[in-house]
């Protein structure tokens, strides 16, 4: 029986291909399953995710965890559960009807892909193919946001350019544009005949001129009927042309990166302006059915816990679910930075909402709910919620003084660039940020 701890169906569901091209083992791991300089090795232009999905990195991947060892690709997961956070792995798990952290070994034994994932045990081989793709559609982005980095925005790698950070010469990386790459991603697709879902990220992916070609490509061959589409957006671009093709999908859920309503969001998201994006969730709202859904993203930090509870009820009123990703890099934004008064302040308003989360949610019939279940969105928000106050709660990081000071050197470097105040934007962190310098 595999460890309930560490057990996850990625490695035998889910394929993730880089913004430049190269393979992964799944989207949310830290680093990659093998050395960086086998990128080109282990590359859709090189090589077909058939190729990939048995090759050694996977295969050892496999075997890893079959023995229950925890693999470093996957800390960003271990350290969301212990906020109480909804990790990858316990989401991923959930579509294949396993229930990480109720009843785990009955439902993985009764499950209809047990054998399948039994099957690998010895070698880590599998016969199956990815059903669930998650593309990276390059890094062209037009926003920096501060907990970003220059692989994921051509914008912030303009920036590191400036500061002479950038270790290479490329701002613009996007394998989409290789064309033999693009083909070679094509006929996989026509190779895979039980995929399932595409999921595409960026870089903002509405700015990549594949995106709409694809979906017409997908529509001409009749793939629509079939195939769940989603994508990340930092709701800047609106196009009704984009939205009426992707309402003939079989499933779309949008998902749209916002950190606060507030003017935050625009100095976390530098380049934003969060009341466009307001006005384009309420459009995308507005068409919302069974099967095109509306999800908000965000990623829970200390820029934004001083907002964030309203954030939580702006979804609850609205009836948006909420997928999170509480910040683990870098470093010098993740809450526990922020010194215990400022947080025992804070804490205050969670908990608040919590009380008024658990009695709403006692009215309702006690079972799993899926983090994008609307009809029981108070249970999942409830899980938000008490995710931030665990991370409110957390013991300062040993070198909390070196990571505050990293903070502040940010802020002034990302400030001067824009032109931002950030004692404009956090008055209940003045005095903080005027102690470390800022």
């Amino acid at each position: 029986m595999p460890n309930k701890d560490t057990f996850c169906n990625v490695p035998w569901t889910n394929l993730h291909i880089y913004y430049d091209g190269s393979y992964g083992m799944c989207c949310a791991e830290r680093h990659k399953i093998y050395e960086i300089q086998d990128s080109s090795r282990y590359n859709i232009k090189n090589s077909s995710p058939a190729d990939w999905y048995n090759s050694k990195p996977m295969r050892e991947s496999r075997i890893a965890i079959h023995q229950g060892n925890k693999m470093s690709p996957c800390n960003g997961c271990y350290i969301e559960e212990s906020f109480g956070a909804e990790s990858k792995r316990i989401k991923e798990n959930y579509k294949s009807v396993i229930f990480t952290e109720h009843a785990f070994d009955r439902s993985y034994t009764q499950n209809s892909l047990v054998d399948i994932f039994d099957d690998s045990k010895k070698d880590g081989a599998t016969s199956v193919s990815p059903i669930d793709w998650h593309v990276d559609l390059g890094n062209e982005c037009n926003l920096a946001c501060k907990m970003c980095d220059p692989v994921s925005s051509s914008k912030i790698a303009l920036a590191y350019r400036r500061w002479n950070l950038l270790k290479n010469d490329k701002i613009f990386v996007n394998w989409t544009d290789d064309e033999v790459a693009w083909n070679n991603f094509l006929e996989a697709i026509k190779q895979t005949p039980n995929l399932n879902r595409l999921h595409f990220m960026g870089g903002e992916p509405l700015m990549n001129k594949r995106l709409e070609p694809l979906l017409d490509y997908f529509i001409t061959l009749g793939m629509n009927r079939t195939l769940s589409l989603s994508f990340v957006t930092n709701g800047t671009i609106y196009r009704q042309s984009l939205v009426d093709k992707l309402l003939q999908f079989a499933e779309c859920d949008i998902e749209v990166s916002l950190e606060s309503f507030d003017k935050t969001n625009d100095y976390i998201r530098q380049g934003s302006k969060v009341s466009d994006i307001v006005t384009n969730i309420e459009k995308l709202k507005a068409q919302t059915s069974n099967n095109f859904r509306l999800i908000m993203r965000s990623v829970p930090q200390l820029l934004n816990a001083n907002s964030y509870y309203t954030y939580i009820e702006w979804c609850w009123k609205n009836r948006i679910p909420v997928v999170s990703l509480p910040l683990k890099r870098p470093a010098y934004l993740r809450i526990s930075v922020l010194p215990l008064t400022i947080r025992n302040k804070l804490l205050k308003q969670y908990l608040l909402l919590q009380n008024k989360l658990q009695e709403a949610k006692s009215k309702q019939f006690n079972s799993l709910a899926p983090n994008r279940d609307v009809s029981r969105i108070e249970s999942t928000l409830l899980r938000e919620c008490s995710s931030m106050i665990t991370q409110l709660q957390q013991q300062e990081p040993e070198d909390v003084e070196i990571q505050r000071k990293e903070l502040i050197m940010w802020l002034k470097r990302w400030d001067t660039l824009y032109n931002l105040d950030a004692l404009d934007y956090y008055p209940e962190y003045k005095e903080f940020f005027l102690e470390y310098g800022y």
